[in-house]
C-alpha cells in the first residue's frame, strides 16, 4: 500500500469488522513513529486476545509485551483473520523484533513506498512474528496483511441498579471439557475482558457437587432479592428476573430474554444459541454434566438450554422441566451463561 503515514492502514483496519471498535494498524513509519512507541496504542492496557474460530485466545500480557526482540514468547498464534478464521503468510510492520524502526520504504521513512519493506511471519510465536528475513520488496507482487488491534470497549453498565448483577453469554463456545467450574468461570472473566468489563465473573453451572443456585447463596446470600439483569444494547440494561425466580420450573418467565453478549448484542448475529447448564429448570443439579466439566468425549453427554428462550427452557431446552432431558454429547460446542459477582 502507497502512503506516507498509517491512514490508508488504518482505514482498512477500521473497515474490516463493524463490531463498535476503533481498530488501527501497527506498523513502524520511520524513526519517529515506530510500532512499540506509536502513541496511538502504546498506551493500550490489558491483555491481547485473537478471535480463533469461536473461541478467544490470549497471546500477550499486553501490548508492549509483543515487542521483546528475540525474547518475544507470544502465548498464541496471531494468525486469524477478523472472522477467527485461520490464515497464513506475511504481515507488514517495517519493524524490527523490538517493535523500532526497520524498514518501510525507498528511504526508510515513507511507509510503503517503494522499495523493500520488513514484514513478519503470522503464524510465528516469537519474534519472527515482527521481522521475518528476507524483506518483501514493493511493485514485485509481493503482497501481506495488516496487523490490526483495538482497545477493548471502555465498561458501559452505569446503568445497572444497585445491587442488580449482569449477566451475559459468552461469543466463544466450547466444547464439555471446561476445566470444571473453575476453568468455566476463567472463560467468564475472559469474556468480560476481552469486552472491556472490569467486574469479576462466574459460570452459571451446576456440576455432581453443586447445583449454581447453591453456589450463588453462598456467594450472595438471600438469591430471590437478587436482580439479574443484562445489557440489552451497548447502552441500556434490561430486567431479566430475580435469581431464583429464574429456576422456578413450569412456571419460569423471565422479562427479558439471556441471549445478550457482554457488550449488549444479541446472541443470534454470532450463532450457535446453546449454552451448557447442566441444571434442571428447577435449579437442581442434573446428572449430566461432561463429567463435571472435564469431557468433551461423545460417551459423555450435559444439559444444555437455549438463551432466546424466556420459559424454563432457558436452561433445559425441550419438554420435561423435571427430568434429565434434553442432554448434549460433550464434544459439541455451546457457550455459556456468566454472572457478574
Amino acid at each position: 500500500l502507497i502512503g506516507y503515514d498509517r491512514t490508508p492502514a488504518d482505514w482498512i483496519c477500521k473497515n474490516a469488522r463493524s463490531d463498535g471498535r476503533e481498530y488501527k494498524a501497527f506498523l513502524s513509519v520511520g524513526s519517529s513513529a515506530t510500532m512499540k512507541n506509536d502513541t496511538r496504542l502504546k498506551s493500550l492496557s490489558g491483555r491481547v486476545f485473537v478471535k480463533q474460530g469461536s473461541s478467544l485466545v490470549k497471546v500477550a500480557e499486553s501490548y508492549n509485551a509483543l515487542f521483546q526482540a528475540d525474547a518475544t514468547p507470544l502465548l498464541g498464534s496471531l494468525a486469524y483473520d477478523e472472522n477467527g478464521a485461520a490464515v497464513t503468510g506475511r504481515a507488514w510492520t517495517g519493524a524490527t523484533r523490538d517493535g523500532s524502526s526497520g524498514y518501510a520504504g525507498a528511504d526508510n521513512s515513507d511507509l510503503f513506498y517503494q522499495g523493500y519493506v520488513d514484514s513478519g511471519d503470522i503464524t510465528a510465536l516469537n519474534g519472527d512474528f515482527v521481522n521475518l528475513m528476507p524483506r518483501l520488496e514493493l511493485g514485485t507482487g509481493d503482497v501481506a496483511r495488516y496487523y490490526c488491534i483495538s482497545q477493548a470497549p471502555t465498561e458501559a453498565l452505569t446503568t445497572l441498579p444497585a445491587g442488580g448483577k449482569h449477566a451475559f453469554v459468552t461469543i466463544s463456545t466450547h466444547q464439555g471439557n471446561l476445566g470444571g467450574i473453575s476453568g468455566a468461570d476463567e472463560i467468564c472473566r475472559e469474556n468480560a475482558y476481552y469486552s472491556g468489563l472490569s467486574r469479576n465473573y462466574i459460570a452459571m453451572l451446576s456440576d455432581s457437587t453443586s447445583s449454581f443456585l447453591t453456589r450463588a447463596a453462598g456467594l450472595f446470600g438471600d438469591i430471590n432479592s437478587l436482580g439479574i439483569y443484562v445489557r440489552s444494547t451497548p447502552s441500556a440494561m434490561s430486567f431479566v428476573s430475580g435469581l431464583g425466580d429464574m429456576y422456578n420450573g413450569n412456571d419460569t418467565s423471565l422479562s427479558t430474554a439471556m441471549q445478550y453478549t457482554a457488550n449488549g448484542y444479541a446472541i443470534a448475529a454470532y450463532g450457535t444459541l446453546k449454552t451448557w447448564t447442566g441444571a434442571l429448570s428447577t435449579g437442581a443439579s442434573s446428572d449430566h454434566h461432561c463429567a463435571d466439566w472435564s469431557s468433551q468425549s461423545s460417551g459423555d453427554q450435559a444439559i444444555w438450554g437455549t438463551p432466546t428462550e424466556t420459559s424454563g427452557y432457558w436452561t433445559v431446552n425441550g419438554m420435561g422441566y423435571g427430568s434429565d432431558q434434553p442432554i448434549a454429547t460433550c464434544e459439541q460446542y455451546m457457550r455459556l451463561t456468566c454472572l457478574s459477582e
